[in-house]
């Protein structure tokens, strides 16, 4: 049995439902469960698995899928996406989220030591194109298919 009182259990079961809750407001929005599927791409490194972490977590909290299938998320995606992304295809936004996930688990989590590795392969890309894809302001197909080069030659 636990050493807990009765009062102590009930406030850890309030906390749990308070964090239940912020989990269902954020899951409530396009935009939420695009940021909870930002984290677990990190963690996981897989577009498909991450998305379906989030989805199964929402099913978990609302008793129903947010999305039928990872294409209606990327439909969804396109559509709530800010202006400066637009001219991004979701799939290259996808990529670019596989890609920095990738190297942040490697080690190059700063900007300083994702610039140095990429620029080291790839003198030729400019810094200034560069932080755009870091930043998620806009991603050039020349840089990410650098960035994707340097991903192959480390391994």
């Amino acid at each position: 049995m636990s050493n807990m009182t009765l009062t102590e259990r009930t406030l850890n079961h309030i906390k749990f439902l308070e964090s239940q809750n912020k989990l269902m407001i954020k899951l409530a929005t396009p935009k939420g469960f695009y940021e909870l599927y930002n984290i677990e791409l990190q963690k996981y490194g897989s577009p498909d698995l991450a998305f379906r972490i989030c989805n199964v977590e929402y099913r978990r909290l609302f008793d129903t899928y947010r999305y039928d299938s990872f294409e209606s998320f990327l439909v969804d995606i396109k559509k709530n996406l800010s202006v400066s992304q637009l001219k991004m295809s979701p799939k290259d936004v996808l990529e670019r989220e596989f890609l920095l996930a990738w190297f942040k688990q490697c080690g190059f989590d700063t900007w300083t030591s994702f610039k140095a590795v990429v620029l080291h392969y790839f003198p030729e890309v400019t810094e200034v194109k560069l932080l755009a894809f870091w930043q998620n302001t806009a991603i050039e197909a020349q840089v990410l298919i650098r960035v994707n080069h340097v991903k192959q030659i480390l391994g």
